[in-house]
């Protein structure tokens, strides 16, 4: 009986070793194609430089076929942990303009239309891309009122005492009245800002670009880290 137990426990350390070694292989296979972006995108005219917020060149990819849509401006490639088909628009004249990218895995409505959030951004089928999706306008990093500050504020020491009063009334429904985090209050995620990006195009653009901020998390990844919280578990895998 002994041996028949300790051969059940010892498939079941096998099994979830395997997992565990899984879906470390997998977060750290998104990590490495977090780091680079590198495709071709249309229709694009010009040049541009990027590194976060702070862009420089005289460039156009997108357009619309009719006044309002933005329905133009596609790309090939892997950008922003993604690879494959994307939407991607930009807009840089001198120092001013503003870009928009996420992949066009949407999720659809009854009617077959998906939804957009206050920046802009439809829901996407992988959480892992609305993380990376971003709609926005160059220069806001500087632009924060102070009314949005202290909102925010406001918001971080509210979402602190209600988490500290679970912590010791765990049966309680405090939790629901937790505000909602705002993981994109420029429209952008936090890796944006290390981001640099070099675009080149006449008719057809090419992209290739570099993340610092990814380039750290995939190193500290392979300790165990995830400073960007960007790993998938095993029920977001599947």
């Amino acid at each position: 009986m002994s041996r028949v137990v300790l051969k059940v426990i010892c498939l079941l350390c096998i099994i979830i070793l395997q997992q565990c070694a899984s879906s470390y292989v997998k977060n750290r296979k998104n990590d490495a194609i977090d780091v680079f972006h590198a495709g071709v995108e249309l229709p694009a005219y010009g040049f541009g430089l990027r590194f976060g917020p702070l862009a420089l060149g005289f460039l156009f990819i997108g357009g619309e076929t009719e006044m309002g849509a933005k329905d133009k401006g596609e790309g090939w490639g892997m950008r922003g942990g993604y690879l494959g088909k994307y939407k991607s628009q930009q807009l840089i004249f001198g120092l001013l303009g503003g870009e928009r990218f996420h992949s066009l895995e949407l999720v659809l409505d009854e009617k077959q239309k998906p939804s957009f959030d206050k920046h802009g951004l439809p829901e996407l089928k992988s959480s892992r891309d609305m993380l990376k999706s971003h709609n926005m306008r160059y220069l806001t990093f500087y632009d924060d009122p102070p009314f949005e500050r202290r909102k925010r504020k406001k918001e971080r020491v509210r979402r602190h005492y209600i988490e500290e009063f679970e912590k010791n009334n765990p049966d309680s429904l405090a939790l629901q009245y937790i505000p909602p985090e705002e993981l994109k209050p420029y429209g952008y995620p936090k890796t944006f800002l290390y981001q640099f990006d070099f675009v080149l195009g006449a008719g057809v653009a090419v992209r290739g670009g570099f993340n610092i901020a990814e380039f750290t998390d995939l190193l500290l990844g392979t300790l165990g880290a995830d400073i960007l919280e960007d790993d998938l578990d095993q029920s977001e895998e599947e």
